[in-house]
């Protein structure tokens, strides 16, 4: 069996962020699971607000990118409890953007819902 995907969903320099959050989530239900918890600490961390501010601040000597994204997931994940295999996996995951489907389709059902509410268009 081949398989091949070919995409031209966005990537944006939040995509690793999504991207750890849905495989900690995934199979998971339990409103107690690995996600959440990742959620809580970006969320303790400041959440989106605060990398809107860094992102908005002028840095001579580097931009914001999907590589600091991916660091910051990192840095988040291990703030959470998960085990040694998933400590070993997540990196992985991130490199070869596994969950970006997962990721792609919240943002389009959240486009999609924006838009016939008259939110975005």
């Amino acid at each position: 069996v081949d398989v091949s995907v070919k995409t031209g969903w966005p990537t944006t320099v939040f995509s690793p962020l999504c991207e750890a959050w849905s495989y900690l989530d995934a199979g998971s239900s339990d409103k107690n699971s690995l996600s959440w918890k990742y959620l809580d600490v970006f969320a303790d961390l400041g959440g989106s607000e605060s990398l809107d501010r860094w992102i908005d601040e002028p840095k001579d000597e580097y931009s914001w990118g999907v590589h600091n994204s991916s660091l910051l997931a990192l840095e988040v994940a291990a703030k959470v409890d998960i085990g040694a295999l998933d400590h070993n996996l997540l990196p992985l995951a991130l490199s070869l953007r596994a969950h970006s489907p997962h990721c792609e389709m919240h943002r389009s059902l959240a486009r999609d819902a924006a838009i016939s509410f008259g939110l975005y268009n």
